[in-house]
């Protein structure tokens, strides 16, 4: 009984996060598979707003990223920024880019924004990026969470069952003084103080295990 009413909480809670998301907003997504549970904030890159950016940059460290499946990633010929360790968990960070068409110095959020933005947009091709720039992105595991339990995987995961295009903009919580991250409660407690959701890796991974478990079941 205790498990069911478990799994039901983490798929409420994996909807909520998905409906934020269809909704434009952003939500907080707690890093609690390979560490303390590191929030950090997350929105679908094609809803990140100047006023979106803008928010995400003052809550945070100011290191945005853009998560893109590997697909993406080549199409915008965004290399790694180091070699990939085949072994290693740690996320694959491309070189950094601007967009070329109405930015300016590339940092601004409005700059930032026009960056996340197009790199999502199928519009949007190579030659309209400049490298290096201020937005890298994150190229994700092809299996998503359950190939990679990490948040630029669960950020994609999340912006394609809300029906988006697979990207998401994401950048870690600090606290108001700036001296360390914002981990496990008090990433809670920040997102029920601005009114967002707060959805754990773990949740994702056990929604999207229980529903290919049930797949499974119904065509065997």
């Amino acid at each position: 009984m205790t498990a069911c009413l478990e799994a039901a909480t983490e798929a409420g809670v994996v909807r909520a996060a998905v409906a934020a998301l269809r909704r434009a907003e952003p939500i907080v997504v707690l890093d609690d598979v390979r560490g303390a549970g590191t929030g950090l904030l997350v929105v679908a890159a094609e809803h990140a707003t100047t006023d979106v950016m803008a928010f995400v940059v003052r809550h945070t460290g100011g290191f945005v990223r853009v998560a893109l499946p590997a697909q993406r990633t080549a199409e915008l010929a965004l290399r790694d920024m180091m070699v990939p360790d085949p072994g290693s968990r740690a996320a694959a960070l491309t070189v950094s880019a601007d967009y070329v068409h109405g930015t300016t110095t590339g940092i601004s959020a409005r700059d930032r924004s026009l960056t996340a933005m197009a790199m999502v947009d199928t519009a949007t091709h190579a030659s309209d990026l400049t490298r290096p720039g201020h937005v890298p992105a994150v190229r994700v595991h092809d299996d998503g969470v359950l190939g990679l339990p990490a948040p630029a995987e669960a950020a994609v995961d999340l912006v394609r069952l809300a029906g988006l295009r697979p990207g998401a903009v994401l950048s870690e919580l600090v606290p108001a003084e700036g001296t360390d991250l914002v981990c496990g409660t008090n990433a809670e407690e920040f997102a029920a103080a601005h009114g967002l959701v707060a959805v754990g890796v773990a949740a994702l991974v056990a929604a999207l295990i229980d529903v290919r478990l049930r797949s499974d079941a119904l065509a065997s």
